[in-house]
């Protein structure tokens, strides 16, 4: 039995020596593209993050409005509308699992690392910082 553990322990110290590596290419790719660091300015976007979504969406260009992208993302709720009805439903879940799975989670990070109380103020700040940067009053 300690045989067996011993071996299992060792492949773990090598899968995350395997992970260390890949974590440190995956942010060296992004040190060097500007899409990536524009994103990471984010509460709670990593290097894994901001790859992945350049990955899947480029510059996004191709959405109008985040709307848009929440949408495309399944971040939305279902909506059915019927003349002047609007009935929101669940939330869709449809388009990119992967994605979603990393906003949720970074989510999560940024509520509970900043904390519920002051996460809104944190979120404001960087939002300024933003339109400032940007241009925008």
């Amino acid at each position: 039995m300690l045989r067996i553990v011993e071996d299992l322990s060792g492949d773990w110290r090598r899968l995350d020596e395997r992970i260390e590596g890949v974590s440190s290419e995956i942010t060296a790719l992004v040190e060097q593209d500007a899409a990536c660091k524009r994103l990471m300015t984010v509460p709670g976007i990593g290097p894994i993050i901001s790859s992945a979504m350049v990955a899947a969406i480029g510059t996004g260009d191709v959405f109008s409005k985040g709307r848009d992208f929440g949408a495309w993302l399944g971040l939305v709720p279902k909506q059915i509308s019927t003349g002047d009805r609007t009935i929101l439903g669940k939330i869709s879940k449809r388009g990119n699992r992967y994605l979603r799975a990393l906003f949720v989670q970074a989510a999560w990070v940024v509520l509970v690392k900043i904390g519920p109380k002051h996460w809104q103020r944190s979120w404001q700040r960087w939002s300024k910082r933003q339109a400032k940067r940007d241009g925008q009053p």
